[in-house]
């Protein structure tokens, strides 16, 4: 059986989320003391790379680095929560 492709609009729909979505994360990290990010193990200058490492939402994580990153961004999410 074949699967359907999505449609141009929901592929630019997928990432308008998924930009969307990244840049609220990094406003939150942003807005978090020193100290709060020291607690998850990041500088204030490691937030955009690690946005930009954490794979979109159904993604899988890259080999080697799900745990660590995992625990970040549940930290995170429990957070906001």
């Amino acid at each position: 059986m074949s699967q359907t492709q999505p449609s141009v609009f929901q592929l630019i729909a997928s990432v308008l989320a998924e930009w969307r979505r990244r840049q609220l994360d990094r406003r939150q990290m942003m807005a978090m003391s020193e100290a709060e990010l020291r607690d998850l193990g990041i500088g204030r200058g490691q937030i955009s790379a690690l946005l930009e490492s954490v794979p979109s939402r159904g993604a899988s994580w890259p080999a080697g680095s799900g745990p660590t990153l995992r625990a970040k961004q549940t930290a995170l999410e429990e957070r906001a929560a």
